[in-house]
């Protein structure tokens, strides 16, 4: 190789020279690499050498990110401009005041003076209120107030035979009981509807000054109110039989003393708007058979258990043959055999079409698009999880997981694709599962029930604190509404007649919500 002090002026100028690719095909492989490498170097001296000419925070920033920029960014912009000609800005959302935010909430006004004279700063006269007002919100709490209430009976004498009659004590959930209505009623809506364990509603009585109330004392206040408020459940009962479509589902429920078997069940039937829930020592058939028995529902949701199998099918022996109940299943069951079978390419298929199906139901219920047109779609999908699902059993393993969770699909098909002809039809059970997710977080809060009557306490109160929830009532409202009707002797109702026959009692100062 030449040296590179005996370089000429002609031979710089000709190594600058462009080359062109039938040049280049001259050179062997090794001689391109060469090549390659002393472009690489002359660049970056070029670059030190621009690098001593230019400012660091002037032109030089600006020309090494147009060399080393150039490429990505102008992707970036040109996207960009596409996307802010089609998506039109939305208008920035205003922060609501919180009486904006809340206007069933009392409001307190308040004027902050300043103590004293107040002088002007430029000449130091005293200034005047001028009658404007800067006006600044804020949300607050008063913490719970515990105060006794004293009842003074008035006694009266006859004057003539001396005889006194005292006048009557007001009606009460436990009569001579030292805890008033409204104490009892928030003792059992604390642990039933908000799932406080009530040693810790004692606990948090005494930070605020209540000390020593005792738990049992309290726990034994939310059975009176559980038998008074029972002709309440025993309509919701008969609510739900009345229904067309029926749900059900059972969770564990530990029953800590009394009893032999510890390991109880909550069952629980629901409907749109009703919740029932009930304790039973067992998770046999038989329950479902009674409560079928004597209902009218000619659809029953569930997730595939055999109990419920069994008792369709010896409700259905004593039904005439135009009022069967069909048994329907729920798909978020089928699909979640699928989805806990991890990275596999089989499986991904089918919850690929769940998911599209599920994002159809979605679009009913938020965009209101036609049903027969979703259901359309939603048959295709059916069909082709059907067909995927008999050749993937005949080419794996009777054993393996794909198989056993097309098993499954393949085997409840009639009961999970039902909803496809029948419009009202619900597609999964998982309105039920939701009903249950209070009482599974109680269970795990104060770990069972310690009597047969506490357990019966549990299915009354759970049942009207859910059914409230699904009429989107304050179970609180009701509950102390119910109560005050019991002792008046005046007509009850239950959370659904509540939502349409008295919604100045439940929703003064807006109208009910919609409710799907």
């Amino acid at each position: 190789m030449k040296d590179t002090n005996n370089f000429t002026s002609e031979d710089i100028e000709q190594a600058l020279l462009p080359v062109t690719a039938d040049q280049l095909k001259v050179l062997s492989r090794k001689d391109l690499v060469e090549l390659l490498l002393c472009e690489q170097k002359m660049r970056i001296q070029a670059f030190k050498d621009l690098e001593k000419k230019f400012e660091v925070e002037g032109k030089f920033i600006t020309l090494k990110r147009r060399v080393y920029g150039i490429s990505s960014e102008k992707s970036k912009l040109k996207t960009s401009s596409k996307k802010s000609k089609n998506k039109k800005k939305s208008p920035a959302k205003r922060n609501l005041k919180p009486s904006e935010r809340y206007p069933n909430l009392d409001v307190e006004d308040w004027d902050i003076e300043f103590s004293g004279d107040v002088l002007c700063d430029c000449c130091g006269n005293t200034m005047k209120d001028s009658g404007l007002r800067e006006t600044t919100e804020q949300l607050t709490v008063v913490p719970k107030k515990y105060f006794i209430k004293r009842y003074h009976h008035v006694t009266y004498k006859c004057s003539s035979c001396d005889s006194i009659q005292t006048a009557s004590r007001v009606p009460r959930i436990k009569p001579g009981s030292s805890y008033s209505d409204n104490l009892i009623i928030d003792v059992a809506m604390s642990k039933f509807c908000d799932l406080v364990p009530i040693e810790r509603y004692a606990a948090i009585a005494g930070r605020d000054g209540v000390l020593g109330l005792p738990p049992n004392s309290l726990i034994e206040l939310t059975h009176y109110l559980a038998e008074l408020l029972l002709p309440v459940v025993d309509m919701i009962e008969l609510e739900i039989k009345q229904q067309k479509i029926l749900h059900a589902d059972e969770t564990p429920h530990r029953m800590m003393e009394q009893v032999k078997n510890k390991s109880w069940y909550l069952w629980g039937f629901s409907s749109k708007y009703s919740a029932f829930f009930k304790c039973y020592p067992s998770r046999s058939g038989d329950i479902a058979k009674k409560f079928l028995k004597e209902s009218l529902c000619r659809y029953f949701m569930s997730d595939a258990y055999a109990g419920y199998t069994k008792g369709v099918r010896l409700t259905n022996i004593d039904r005439e043959e135009d009022k069967q109940i069909v048994e329907i299943f729920c798909n978020a069951h089928a699909r979640r055999k699928f989805k806990e079978l991890d990275e596999n390419p089989d499986a991904d298929f089918f919850i690929f079409c769940y998911r599209k199906i599920y994002h159809l139901e979605s679009r009913i219920k938020d965009q209101g698009i036609d049903k027969n047109f979703a259901r359309s779609w939603q048959k295709f999908y059916f069909a082709a999880m059907e067909k995927k699902a008999t050749k993937l059993i005949q080419t794996n393993f009777s054993n393996s997981g794909i198989s056993k969770a097309c098993n499954y699909f393949l085997k409840h098909y009639a009961g999970l694709s039902a909803f496809l002809t029948e419009l009202d039809l619900p597609l999964d059970n998982n309105s039920q599962e939701r009903l249950l997710r209070s009482p599974v977080v109680g269970r795990k809060t104060w770990y069972g029930t310690h009597s047969l009557q506490g357990g019966k306490t549990a299915g009354v109160l759970f049942s009207i604190v859910e059914s409230c929830k699904l009429n989107n009532i304050n179970p609180r409202t009701y509950v102390s509404e119910i109560v005050r009707r019991i002792h008046a002797g005046e007509k009850l109702f239950t959370p659904c007649q509540g939502r349409l026959d008295f919604p100045q009692i439940f929703f003064p100062n807006s109208p009910p919500q919609k409710i799907n």
